[in-house]
């Protein structure tokens, strides 16, 4: 079941992340302050893939950026007004190989075009289960480019931008 993310969900989330941590070193580097991390400025909203016994198994969010507009939003004819970011996207092994992924995404997705937003992506180059599940549902690479902040490595891992199919 897929819901809107209650504030008394965020405990089961940072569990659940820290089991994708631990299988898939997401994120690349363990927040200091996860449910912080999970609540970053400029959500829009958030959801949860809960498992019958009640147990968070997966989260996703939307958040609104700044004003600035990256080459490849000139490059696609979008303003940064009419844009959102799916984010902090994750699916706990338990929760895996059931549709949990899609779902989460379709349910942001509805969201935003629902409030007429074009919605965008990073994901780290090396992601590849999460690069084919973008892929898989239609979206489509606009950009790669080294991002802003260091992994766990000291490193700026190249990170791929995706923009979803228009509505």
């Amino acid at each position: 079941m897929i819901r809107r993310r209650q504030p008394e969900d965020l405990p089961a989330c940072v569990t659940a992340l820290r089991q994708v941590y631990a299988a898939d070193g997401y994120p690349s580097r363990w927040p200091d302050d996860p449910a912080a991390w999970l609540t970053p400025p400029g959500e829009q909203a958030a959801w949860v893939a809960v498992a019958a016994t009640g147990e968070v198994r997966g989260h996703v969010l939307l958040r609104r950026g700044s004003q600035d507009a990256p080459a490849w939003m000139w490059a696609e004819q979008l303003r940064p007004d009419g844009v959102a970011y799916v984010g902090r996207l994750f699916v706990a092994p338990a929760g895996r190989g059931i549709g949990a992924g899609a779902a989460l995404l379709a349910e942001a997705l509805a969201f935003a075009r629902a409030r007429g937003w074009r919605v965008a992506l990073e994901v780290a180059a090396q992601a590849g289960a999460a690069v084919r599940l973008y892929e898989r549902e239609g979206w489509r690479r606009v950009a790669t480019q080294q991002a802003g902040w260091r992994d766990a490595r000291g490193e700026y891992p190249l990170m791929h931008v995706y923009l979803a199919p228009p509505a």
